[in-house]
């Protein structure tokens, strides 16, 4: 009798010793609005029931939030199988966030992972110290051979160019009927920015399976505000470079936190393919139209 219990002991030390469900990240020093990549895994013998959360859940934490999903990876090796995730996350608050532990559902009981300690602290930067280039120039003699080519372009340039004076005038001069000069005075940046969110509002194109388009157009006018409003470089940027440019600049942090949902939110349509509720865009374009209220009393 004994031996049978110490039997069946060890095959129950032999199968829970079978089967992990891990959690772990690249690195757990990170800098605010910074991409980490959370790896989960499971290896076992045992038929597991894996809740993918990616149509659904956006959060980690209250601090920790989701930027997207990967597909769940399958691999058989002999009797055991393994399933793996990656979930990709980021944090807008300086401080330790803790992961709390992710279960899943294995023979009809759930095992846990860990819980997962990331660090994230505010971009450092230096306001104070002036723009300078990295090396010296190198003084080097003046060789005529390094210009001759200029010299050369600006030759015929000014030949074309006497030649286009020429036409000019003598176009004017046999001209009879004298057209009235048209003035077209340039619109305000914010006039033009309100009538393409007038007409974005208006179209309601997410309705008609254009929800990319209008994310497109939505972020569009955001960064072209921002540009203008802050002096910043966003056009050309991405989410998180545009946010971590407010922060420097000490903007105010319920701007800060409005410009990063109406981006993530964009990014979420535009690249991961989500879909949102009728009301989150209505949300967004409030938004936008708050900013564009206000910032034709920037000039």
């Amino acid at each position: 009798m004994g031996k049978t219990l110490l039997h069946i002991l060890l095959f129950l030390a032999i199968v829970a010793n079978s089967q992990s469900f891990d959690i772990s990240c690249e690195k757990n020093e990170l800098e605010t609005g910074e991409q980490a990549q959370i790896k989960l895994k499971y290896k076992g013998i045992d038929p597991i029931i894996w809740i993918d959360n990616s149509i659904y859940k956006d959060t980690l934490s209250a601090s920790i939030e989701v930027i997207d999903y990967s597909q769940i990876d399958t691999i058989n090796i002999g009797k055991e199988i393994e399933f793996s995730q990656t979930i990709i996350v980021t944090a807008w608050d300086s401080g330790h966030h803790i992961i709390p532990p992710l279960s899943i559902e294995v023979n009809g009981n759930k095992i846990y992972t860990k819980p997962l300690l990331l660090h994230y602290q505010l971009p450092k930067t230096n306001d104070k110290e002036a723009i300078k280039p990295i090396k010296n120039q190198i003084d080097t003699p003046f060789i005529f051979a390094e210009i001759q080519g200029l010299v050369f372009l600006g030759i015929v340039l000014t030949i074309l160019l006497v030649v286009l004076i020429l036409i000019i005038g003598y176009l004017i001069k046999n001209h009879k009927n004298k057209k009235t000069e048209v003035i077209i005075h340039e619109k305000h940046i914010i006039d033009l920015l309100t009538e393409r969110y007038t007409e974005l509002k208006q179209n309601k194109t997410w309705l008609n399976d254009g929800e990319k388009e209008f994310h497109s157009e939505l972020s569009a006018i955001l960064k072209e505000y921002l540009e203008y409003r802050y002096r910043i470089k966003s056009i050309e940027s991405t989410s998180l470079e545009i946010i971590q440019q407010l922060i420097s600049l000490g903007i105010e942090k319920e701007i800060t936190q409005d410009v990063k949902h109406i981006l993530n939110f964009s990014d979420m349509i535009k690249f991961a393919k989500q879909k949102g509720a009728e009301s989150q865009h209505e949300q967004a374009l409030n938004i936008l139209y708050s900013f564009l209220k206000t910032g034709k009393k920037v000039e």
